[in-house]
């Protein structure tokens, strides 16, 4: 449960959040019901990048499988396989951050002349 008046502390402190995305999945129906009203504010990726903060995805091994494509898919879903909707749509970060936050890769391109 994030609090988003966190988010610039985290920035100018450097931090990197570490998120297992996978998790989402299993906490969704929690989220629901412990927290009405603030689910944005469980696994929220969007914010966190939008604000600067870097993320790393992992899969919490062993607690959960190790999966990274499963963890890419719900990053950037918010969904588990089978389910149709996502939990809590504005908090879908895109393939390339995903991806460079699974890796040591990054795939930004420079697009300044």
């Amino acid at each position: 449960m994030l609090d988003f008046d966190d988010l610039p502390l985290f920035s100018r402190l450097g931090l990197i959040a570490s998120i297992q995305p996978c998790h989402l999945v299993d906490d969704r129906q929690l989220c629901h019901k412990f927290w009405p009203g603030r689910e944005g504010r469980a696994y929220a990726f969007k914010s966190i990048v939008d604000a600067g903060v870097p993320i790393k995805l992992g899969s919490d091994t062993p607690v959960a499988p190790l999966q990274p494509w499963e963890a890419l898919a719900v990053a950037i879903t918010r969904a588990g396989e089978g389910e149709t909707s996502a939990f809590c749509a504005e908090q879908i970060i895109d393939i390339e951050t995903a991806y460079a936050a699974s890796t040591c890769v990054s795939l930004a391109i420079d697009v300044s002349l």
